[in-house]
């Protein structure tokens, strides 16, 4: 059964918000091109069983009003993204007290939604202290009390961190997520893996389990590096020509091992990761890895069957 989902996107003007989201449709667009947000745009994107409802907010101070006057407009978000430009410092203060005025609006209503907070421009960071950017979080923090907050540098100049972003999201109000969670966890004990990730073709994490933070960086590290290039490849080359497993060799940090698995017009990459020593890899890991390719088919099938 098809589930549709309420996200909006908020946040001051200039921010990127629609960048962000014409780069999660995967849409053709020159930034130097794109004028600002008049009103509300809406669109929708289907992620699987999904149909995501996405509310772009306009972020000038004649439209923020009219949404705050017109409270109706936040009913039933299942999701908020609230995009800061982390490089617009002078709009820091403006940035809280909108987002404080659309968590007044929110409060009025249960379940409240989680909240992703995208501190958006992070190509440019060197460019703003630490400590301006911890004193910006630690502001949204104290304001979000009752409400589950997550930070997430993005850019869009690197898209795995929007979709990193957006994947976490979504599963935050996935009614399936802990389950899947749980199957992964017993896939990666079954195959020696510190981390498993299951990923759909454009990059969206389905879900994912790892034994410790460490693994969980590395895995993500790993998942930044690789998903860009081996979604264009397996979007470009012929069936035949696609590599159905690759081994990576990460010197003294580990092992990851990518897979790839094609269910009806869906296709999934799911990338494990072991600290393991190379011999135990060789005579353990991979062996059970590569057995691993139909119990991932059998967990996708039951996730969305």
């Amino acid at each position: 059964m098809v589930k549709e989902i309420k996200i909006v996107f908020a946040g001051l003007e200039q921010g990127g918000k629609t960048s962000i989201i014409r780069t999660l449709e995967r849409k053709k667009y020159v930034v130097e091109e794109l004028k600002p947000t008049k009103g509300i745009e809406r669109c929708q994107i289907n992620v699987l069983d999904y149909v995501i409802n996405e509310w772009d907010f306009g972020g000038q101070a004649e439209f923020r009003k009219q949404y705050l006057e017109k409270k109706e407009m936040f009913y039933d978000t299942d999701l908020l993204f609230y995009v800061i430009d982390i490089l617009d410092v002078d709009k820091f203060s403006d940035a809280i007290n909108y987002y404080k005025n659309i968590l007044e609006i929110l409060r009025e209503h249960d379940p409240k939604p989680p909240i992703v907070i995208l501190l958006h421009k992070c190509e440019k960071t060197e460019e703003i202290q630490d400590k301006k950017i911890k004193e910006l979080k630690d502001l949204i923090l104290s304001a979000s009390n009752s409400f589950e907050v997550e930070f997430f540098k993005t850019t869009i100049y690197e898209s795995q961190t929007l979709m990193n972003a957006f994947s976490h999201g979504i599963n935050k109000i996935s009614d399936k997520a802990n389950e899947l969670s749980e199957q992964l966890k017993e896939l990666s004990a079954e195959t020696f893996a510190d981390a498993l990730i299951l990923i759909e073709s454009n990059g969206f994490i389905l879900g994912e389990y790892t034994k410790d933070e460490e693994s969980r960086k590395m895995v993500m590290f790993i998942y930044d590096y690789l998903i860009g290039p081996i979604s264009y490849m397996y979007k470009n080359l012929q069936s035949g020509e696609k590599p159905e497993r690759i081994l990576f060799d990460w010197k003294n940090k580990g092992y990851a091992f990518l897979d790839s698995t094609k269910i009806g017009d869906f296709e999934f990459f799911f990338i494990k990761y072991s600290k393991n020593p190379r011999k135990i890899v060789q005579k353990f890991v991979l062996r059970s890895m590569l057995r691993s390719s139909e119990q991932i088919k059998g967990i996708i099938k039951a996730y969305f069957g």
